[in-house]
């Protein structure tokens, strides 16, 4: 193991430490009176995901590096990014909680899995070297942060909890100016990414959200637990994703392979952002279609200030519906005790 190798293992325990960190009792028990919106969460997550990140790869033709990229992207587990879209547009924010955190225990296991399933078992990168080892002992890490972190949520102090992300924050912003100084001084700079290869990044979030919102709903489950679901199925984490590239790729398809998880990062949000304002103004979602697009932008800002200061007993009215305000408070408080746990905002 090179010194590049031990520092990305490190890395990636801190970020996992953090993440398990802001999982909570309650998250659990929400997932076990939801069962069903977690198992399809799960499904398009970890079955659904990573074959369409194979078949675009396979169907556009692309080389080694890229292809490893994007199936490494599309099996690592879903991100927080997704918590804060849903709480914008008040969709089903514990279910997208719950989703998140059940995505980050079962990629300990499926994410290997399913990498050596679509890239050895497939022979998608068979004539190039690919450490399947440090794939393992990658998930055993993951794990043991994860584990860690649950130990330690539950007996730190806000304080406490407030450094963690502190130094989660710093091990992510570390692990990606890692991973991009290669990508910069190699022969596969970002800028001179090929267009099939930025069109392979956009496929999968686009068809994923998709198929996640109408298999959600064919399965008879509400509109906003399906908006829910959609955005958590193309919402994946990058930073892990090229923490495993890191430990996975060796030289050149490791430069190369750093390219997808950023496009594919920035193509999922902007997908999502406006799938989620289509949603909004459709009456998808418990926030009312008539709210201003300012006072929904202020409300956010209150939700960051609560975050900041304490919960203050106003609720802003324009996550007043047509439930009634009574319901909205409710649903408001829930939704920002939930995400100021996870640390969404």
């Amino acid at each position: 193991m090179d010194w590049r190798e031990a520092v990305d293992l490190f890395l990636l325990f801190v970020i996992l430490l953090v993440v398990g960190s802001h999982v909570r009792p309650d998250d659990f028990k929400q997932t076990l009176r939801r069962p069903v919106g977690i198992l399809l969460g799960q499904v398009m997550q970890f079955l659904l995901l990573p074959a369409l990140g194979y078949g675009t790869s396979m169907a556009l033709g692309l080389d080694n590096g890229y292809a490893g990229g994007l199936v490494v992207m599309c099996c690592s587990p879903g991100g927080a990014i997704s918590n804060a879209l849903c709480f914008l547009v008040q969709a089903d924010v514990a279910l997208s909680v719950a989703l998140t955190t059940v995505s980050n225990l079962v990629a300990c296991g499926m994410m290997p899995l399913n990498l050596f399933i679509y890239l050895k078992c497939t022979g998608l990168v068979s004539d190039t070297s690919i450490n399947y080892a440090s794939i393992v002992l990658a998930a055993g890490i993951a794990l043991a942060g994860t584990l860690l972190g649950l130990f330690l949520g539950s007996r730190l102090r806000k304080k406490g909890l407030q450094v963690l992300e502190v130094v989660g924050a710093i091990a992510g912003v570390a692990l990606l100016i890692l991973s991009l100084a290669g990508n910069v001084q190699s022969d596969t700079p970002l800028w001179l990414t090929p267009g099939p290869v930025v069109a392979s990044t956009l496929l999968p979030p686009l068809v994923g959200s998709l198929l996640g919102t109408l298999g959600s709903r064919l399965c008879r489950q509400s509109w906003p637990s399906c908006v829910a679901i959609g955005v958590e199925t193309s919402s994946q984490n990058k930073i892990i994703a090229l923490a495993v590239i890191g430990l996975s790729f060796q030289g050149a398809m490791r430069d190369a392979a750093v390219v997808a998880p950023v496009f594919y990062s920035l193509f999922s949000v902007l997908g999502n952002c406006i799938w989620l304002a289509i949603a909004w103004k459709c009456g998808f979602t418990h926030l009312d279609p008539q709210v201003p697009l300012r006072e929904l932008l202020s409300a956010a800002r209150q939700a960051r200030l609560d975050h900041d200061h304490g919960p203050t007993s106003a609720v802003c009215p324009c996550f007043v519906q047509r439930g009634g305000a009574a319901v909205a408070a409710k649903r408001l408080q829930d939704a920002r005790k939930r995400l100021q746990q996870r640390g969404a905002f």
